[in-house]
């Protein structure tokens, strides 16, 4: 008997199977791209805007209107992880556009889009900071685990739409990696290729005024054209060995590509609910390297949030959740200062030393 996700051979070993989550408006599906043709499996009957996973504890985790879940891969143990307290905190996480998994360091990357924010949360939601704050037209996040670093795309002027990159801990300069090419050029759906340290991107309108799909080193220098499509037609991609996949909306069906003839391989996978495809994730050991952190350890080094940067010479940070400061030997004490706000939804309190959410405050209000 194998694990799940894990297959007999023909000599009776188990081998690990890649799967694809595909993140709907109402659940999440598993795809085997070893068999083409063959139905998606519904795990979870939650509707999710991204989705990524864990290889160390079996889990996926789905960003869902304004919280963070996650489940086992076959759907079971379902649980929110994060939420925001309160109505009047659901603007901040009204549309998450993009969720990593830092595997290694052990915490979760998110983009919000209209705030522009960064924030990493520690795995099991208890502490979260913001990175990189304002960030005019965030649209997408992947994280470059080996060199410790958040790639993420804008879409605002000609001059100003691209890839950036930042340390996962926010505090290095920012370098932009990738110039938009036209006036209407926008990117996303970053990924990062860890088998080739190559980065993929889908640009919507490029300088053919069609939609196609891009590869680069991790500093952005050589740039390469693999596939190209109408208006719309691509998105969402995962990458596996030799082979790209994408959700083809002209034929309702992720399928696949080679990385480098950028011929059609066969596999086809149709999506009834194409309509409310929201992204996929490829789920295989090799889409997370394993390398060894001080974040990663069972006592770790910090009392909130451990994070990896290439600006230390151990390699991370130590970092306070919102409402609390820094103190010596990498401790954190809790912001003092704090307003009462009453709204028509509670009594919250609003710290007024930091960026922290306002709490609500375990008090009725009984209307006149």
């Amino acid at each position: 008997m194998c694990e799940k996700f894990v297959t007999p051979d023909d000599k009776g070993s188990c081998d690990r199977v890649p799967h694809i989550f595909v993140a709907l408006t109402d659940s999440v599906l598993s795809l085997d791209v070893t068999k083409t043709l063959t139905p998606a499996k519904r795990v979870l009957t939650k509707g999710a805007t991204s989705v990524d996973f864990d290889q160390q504890e079996e889990k996926i985790y789905i960003a869902s209107s304004n919280s963070i879940y996650r489940v086992s891969y076959d759907g079971s143990e379902f649980e929110r992880i994060f939420e925001t307290e309160g109505g009047v905190m659901n603007y901040g996480f009204a549309a998450i556009a993009d969720i990593c998994v830092d595997w290694i360091g052990r915490n979760i990357y998110y983009a919000e889009l209209y705030t522009g924010n960064i924030y990493v949360s520690s795995m099991n939601g208890k502490y979260r900071t913001a990175v990189a704050k304002g960030i005019p037209l965030l649209h997408a996040i992947t994280l470059s685990m080996l060199d410790k670093e958040i790639i993420y795309s804008t879409w605002q002027s000609v001059s100003d739409s691209g890839i950036y990159k930042v340390s996962m801990d926010g505090r290095s300069s920012v370098t932009k990696i990738h110039n938009s090419e036209t006036a209407g050029s926008k990117p996303w759906g970053l990924l990062v290729d860890y088998e080739e340290r190559r980065l993929y991107w889908i640009t919507k309108l490029d300088e053919d005024n069609q939609d196609s799909i891009k590869s680069s080193n991790l500093d952005g220098s050589r740039v390469v054209k693999l596939k190209k499509g109408a208006t719309n037609l691509i998105n969402f991609l995962a990458v596996h060995q030799d082979q790209v996949y994408y959700f083809d909306e002209k034929r309702e069906t992720v399928t696949s590509f080679n990385k480098s003839s950028g011929a059609d391989t066969g596999y086809q996978a149709t999506i009834d609910d194409w309509a409310g495809i929201a992204g996929v994730g490829m789920v295989h050991p090799t889409q997370q390297p394993w390398v060894y952190s001080k974040c990663g350890q069972v006592r770790s080094p910090c009392e909130h949030l451990c994070l990896l940067t290439p600006e230390t010479t151990d390699f991370f940070r130590c970092q306070c959740s919102l409402g609390y400061t820094e103190v010596p030997n990498f401790g954190c004490v809790q912001d003092s200062k704090f307003a009462v706000m009453v709204t028509d939804t509670g009594i919250y309190e609003v710290n007024t030393n930091a960026e922290a959410l306002p709490r609500q405050l375990p008090v009725r209000i009984t209307p006149l």
